[in-house]
């Protein structure tokens, strides 16, 4: 449907009824069932989108076909009975105004139009009004719902009342709404005007053809809520013309809302601390705090090379005596070193355990600053070595809890949690480039440290000055999307399950568009902890060779150090 047209229209009648839900309302969900199962999941109520379904059609009869919300949950399971209240808080808070058909309204009011508002529906007419006069639409003369007095659009009789009240014949007014015989068959058959007005979700799932595979594949809360919200932003016309703005907003916002979802789960101690690890912790930072920050947090940085340096697990990286060597030489410690700095490092082992004890105690002045004296929570983005759980452990002087995107290894000793679970390498590296790109800050790489601060690089790869370029309009997009999620659902931000999130992404980077091709083939992400060697974002097989045949002598290099 044209609004426009419709817009032209409205000037040839003095009256006109609009339907509420899914024309003038909006749910962010792909059906409007998915509100339960959305409760289900937040309230941990198993069982009840079902139940709850089937209520409602147990309630409704031949003898009566239009119900109340409380003939519903008359018929519904006795461990769900109490949940009414609830599932009016949930409608109270997810309907949203849909701005196509607002615009509409406001116009019939604002030129003097007659208006009244039609629906069939079981929530309470008050109930709805409330809602209405909160999203901004006033003037309309009279609600008409069917569970008031029984009288539906669908049969007609509830288009009769309002003609009868407004005192006018049928070809006198014109009726906007979104159901095929409710809002259009039936009353064009009695003589009334219409214009149907086709649901967002239909109109959006028929112009976007991939994010309509993505949906179809499995229609569950998760995929409905993803589509849901993208149609809402679709139908309002937020798309920024910045396409790194765009990404961050449709794939990083939803990727960082979930996983802070996740921290929120995980995080049990509101006493105390969560870490959020630079640079990858950055995203999943904002976003926790737009959502939730009920829990003390803070920015800290803890990278690989700093591990190397504090000789915590310098063994796993090749040439780790010469990075320490080089480091302290720099920091003014040591003389000019020259020759074999592997040698020198061998022969002054007890030097540098000193300096490094230095390091990790001033490391540790710096990470207690803030710390609260609960449960310290280290959040990253991807680990295999637990390099910063085991660096704030050993600088802090007690345990932690890891709270990761993905985990690339399995430690059964450490506590922690994955949201994606464990992967393999290298197929993880398929699909973490692209997250831990959406998560991370606008810096450089951290090439060191010094009295417990870090510092960096100078000589920034031209990979590196190309992401620092577009990475502050992926964030705005991403916070963007975060502060819309909160405005939708408040306190009832959905938990999306980490499945739904991977084929979002994959939905994207396997059926990418030529704009999409053109930008994405600029993005390269680094494959190794030192920002050295830098591959594609989107992972494709011809990187994978390279980084097996490293991994492989990388090991060899480490066992024959072990050996001697």
């Amino acid at each position: 449907m044209d609004i426009e047209s419709v817009i032209r229209r409205i000037e040839e009648y003095d009256y006109i009824s609009f339907d509420v839900f899914d024309t003038l309302l909006l749910r962010p969900y792909a059906r409007p069932t998915d509100l339960f199962r959305h409760m289900e999941r937040n309230e941990n109520v198993p069982g009840f989108a079902d139940a709850r379904i089937s209520a409602e059609r147990r309630a409704r009869t031949k003898e009566n076909p239009e119900v109340t919300l409380s003939e519903i949950y008359h018929m519904i399971r006795p461990e769900f009975a109490g949940l009414m209240r609830k599932e009016m808080e949930y409608e109270a808070q997810v309907l949203q105004p849909n701005p196509e058909m607002k615009r509409v309204f406001d116009l019939s009011v604002r030129k003097g139009k007659r208006v009244v508002l039609l629906s069939d529906m079981y929530l309470p007419s008050g109930f709805i009004a409330d809602i209405l006069s909160s999203r901004g639409f006033s003037g309309y003369e009279k609600l008409y719902v069917s569970n008031d007095d029984g009288k539906s659009k669908c049969f007609g009789d509830m288009f009769r009342k309002a003609l009868e009240d407004l005192g006018i014949p049928p070809s006198e007014l014109l009726h906007i709404g979104d159901d095929e015989r409710s809002d259009r068959s039936m009353p064009f058959a009695m003589g009334i005007a219409t214009e149907r007005y086709e649901k967002v979700i239909e109109r959006y799932l028929r112009e976007h053809k991939r994010e309509r595979r993505f949906y179809l594949k499995k229609r569950d809360l998760d995929r409905s809520v993803i589509v849901g919200t993208d149609a809402l932003n679709w139908i309002s016309r937020n798309d920024n013309n910045n396409y790194w703005h765009n990404l961050g907003y449709r794939y990083g916002g939803p990727v960082l809302t979930a996983f802070a979802s996740f921290i929120d789960d995980n995080v049990k101690d509101k006493e105390g601390t969560i870490l959020f690890v630079a640079r990858d912790g950055y995203g999943p930072m904002r976003a926790y705090n737009i959502l939730y920050g009920d829990v003390e947090n803070r920015y800290v940085y803890a990278a690989r090379i700093f591990n190397i340096l504090l000789g915590l697990n310098g063994r796993d990286y090749p040439g780790y005596e010469e990075k320490i060597v080089d480091h302290f030489s720099e920091l003014g410690y040591l003389k000019s070193v020259g020759g074999d700095k592997k040698r020198f490092f061998s022969e002054n082992r007890e030097l540098f355990g000193e300096l490094m004890s230095k390091e990790l105690t001033a490391y540790g002045e710096y990470l207690r600053d803030g710390v609260k004296e609960g449960t310290v929570y280290v959040v990253d983005a991807t680990t295999q070595k637990f390099s910063s759980q085991r660096l704030f452990e050993s600088a802090l002087g007690r345990n932690t809890v890891g709270l990761y995107y993905t985990m690339l290894s399995r430690n059964d000793v450490r506590d922690n949690r994955s949201f994606i679970g464990y992967r393999r390498v290298p197929l993880a590296y398929t699909r973490v480039d692209i997250p831990e790109f959406l998560m991370s800050s606008a810096e450089p790489p951290v090439s060191g440290m010094a009295d417990g601060r870090p510092f960096f690089s100078e000589d920034v790869p031209e990979e590196e000055r190309f992401r620092l370029s577009i990475i502050n309009s992926v964030m705005e997009g991403e916070d963007e999307y975060a502060r819309y999620v909160k405005s939708i659902f408040g306190e009832f931000v959905p938990r999306l399950r980490s499945n739904a999130l991977e084929k979002w992404i994959e939905s994207m980077t396997n059926n990418r568009t030529e704009e999409e091709r053109k930008h994405l083939s600029e993005l390269f992400w680094a494959s190794d902890p030192a920002h050295s060697e830098y591959h594609g974002i989107v992972f494709s097989p011809k990187d994978a060779l390279p980084f097996i045949l490293k991994k492989i002598n990388d090991y060899y290099v480490s066992l024959r150090r072990r050996i001697r």
